[in-house]
C-alpha cells in the first residue's frame, strides 16, 4: 500500500499540547492549532506535516529525508532545527522563526534561507514577505505559558489572549488597537488580572458581557 495514513491533532482554545512524531521530531502546539501528520514517514522521503495555528519544532536529524512544514502559502524546509512557525486564519501575517540550524523558508515562490534569530514574516494582504532579527526567547514563550510582548499592538495582543483564555476579545474603541504593549505576564495568572494591569498602565477600560470581553 503505497498511500500515506495521517492523523490530525486538533488543539482547542485555552490548551497547548506537545506530541512525538514517528521520526522522533518534537511538536509543541499552540492553543487553536491543528497539524496534519503521517502516522508514519516513509523512508527515503521527504517528512511533510500541514499546520494551522502555531508550533516549535525540534527536529531530528535526517540528511536524507528534509522535514517540510507546510504552512499556509508558506513551506518551511529542514534538515534537523529548532523554529517556531505562525500561521493563524485570522492573522495577516504567516512568520517563521529559527532558533537553531538552518531553514529554507519559501513563500509566493521566493526561496529565502533563515540564519539563527531571523525572523521571516510574510503579509497576506500585501503579499510581500520581510526579514528581521527578533528575540526568539519572545517568539516561544507561550510555550512556557507566558505572553512577552515587546511593542506588541493591542490588536495583536489581544488575539493572542483570546486563544489562551478561550474568550472573545473585542476592541471596541478603534482608537487603541495600535496601542503598544511591552511586558510579560503568565497565563496561569486570571484573566481579569491582565486586564485590570491593561486598565491600571494604559488606561483602557474594559467590561465583561455574554463571555466576551470588550475593550475600550
Amino acid at each position: 500500500d503505497t498511500s500515506m495514513q495521517y492523523h490530525t491533532v486538533k488543539v482547542p482554545y485555552g490548551k497547548n499540547f506537545e506530541l512525538q512524531l514517528s521520526d522522533g521530531t518534537l511538536v509543541y502546539l499552540n492553543a487553536g492549532t491543528s497539524l496534519k501528520y503521517p502516522v508514519k514517514f516513509k523512508a527515503g522521503q521527504k517528512r511533510q506535516v500541514f499546520l494551522t495555528g502555531e508550533a516549535y519544532f525540534e527536529v531530528a536529524k535526517n540528511k536524507k529525508m528534509p522535514f517540510v512544514v507546510t504552512a499556509n502559502q508558506m513551506e518551511v524546509k529542514v534538515l534537523g532545527t529548532h523554529f517556531n512557525v505562525t500561521a493563524y486564519p485570522d492573522e495577516d501575517a504567516i512568520t517563521a522563526t529559527l532558533l537553531e540550524g538552518k531553514v529554507n523558508v519559501e513563500v509566493n515562490r521566493l526561496q529565502t534561507l533563515l540564519a539563527p534569530t531571523q525572523q521571516l514574516a510574510y503579509a497576506m494582504s500585501t503579499k510581500k514577505a520581510s526579514v528581521k532579527k527578533v528575540n526568539t526567547k519572545n517568539v516561544i514563550s507561550w510555550k512556557n505559558g507566558v505572553f512577552m510582548f515587546d511593542e506588541v499592538s493591542l490588536l495583536q495582543a489581544t488575539k493572542q489572549m483570546s486563544r489562551a483564555y478561550n474568550i472573545p476579545i473585542v476592541i471596541a474603541n478603534k482608537n487603541i488597537e495600535y496601542f503598544k504593549l511591552s511586558g510579560s505576564m503568565r497565563k496561569s495568572q486570571k484573566l481579569e488580572d491582565i486586564l485590570m494591569a491593561l486598565k491600571s498602565l494604559n488606561n483602557i477600560t474594559y467590561e465583561i458581557k455574554n463571555n466576551t470581553v470588550y475593550l475600550k
